[in-house]
């Protein structure tokens, strides 16, 4: 086969274009969460967040948005970026009533690329009063989240000293109006859950414990 000199632009871009290498999309690629209830009605949350950051929206860490309510209060029990120790700053918000809580290193841009964040959070005045017994509605994935998140499992670990027939677990992703039933499994006091899809950004994931 013959090529003539004005092929030559033309296959040099085509070499040049297949040469760069695309850019991986930014957002969570796994969140595995652990939400044990406490005798003394709080509860301790452990999470672990794998992520993709091309500083975008992902600039210094992660950013968890909890919810504020009357009485509620959260203490990060300790954080950790890529295995090393962290120091975990946090806020509140009014509108909306939020508490921030931020998982990077402060001031200091996160490398392109795969990184883990992992914390603990014991969090009171979440548990309310509910017909005979009590309700836990926890918000997974947190309030603002505007990237994607591929796989989520979550895991709620009750004490023994709460029947386990007693327990009523359901959990549903919310997106906008429009909401879907999760399966959720039951082994004894621990109930577990994964998501079989991405979430979109701004999808909620919410997990609703009665007992």
């Amino acid at each position: 086969m013959k090529l003539h000199l004005r092929e030559f632009p033309i296959l040099l871009v085509t070499l040049l274009l297949l040469a760069v290498p695309a850019q991986a999309e930014e957002g969570i690629l796994s969140q595995s969460v652990e939400i044990r209830v406490k005798g003394d009605k709080k509860i301790l949350v452990t999470e672990t967040i794998q992520f993709n950051a091309e500083s975008e929206k992902i600039k210094y860490g992660i950013v968890r948005a909890f919810p504020n309510k009357t009485g509620s209060s959260y203490t990060t029990q300790f954080g950790t970026l890529d295995g090393a120790p962290i120091e975990v700053h946090s806020k509140t918000e009014s509108r909306p009533p939020n508490v921030l809580i931020y998982l990077g290193v402060d001031g200091k841009q996160l490398a392109p690329g795969i990184h883990t964040v992992s914390a603990q959070h014991e969090i009171s005045g979440l548990i309310e009063p509910f017909e005979q017994g009590d309700r836990l509605l926890w918000n997974v994935t947190g309030a603002q989240l505007s990237i994607p998140i591929q796989n989520t499992e979550v895991q709620i670990i009750f004490p023994p000293d709460i029947p386990s027939k007693a327990i009523r677990v359901r959990a549903y992703t919310k997106l906008g109006p429009k909401e879907e039933e999760l399966a959720v499994t039951q082994q004894g006091q621990t109930f577990s859950l994964r998501t079989k899809r991405a979430l979109e950004p701004s999808e909620a994931l919410f997990v609703e414990a009665i007992w």
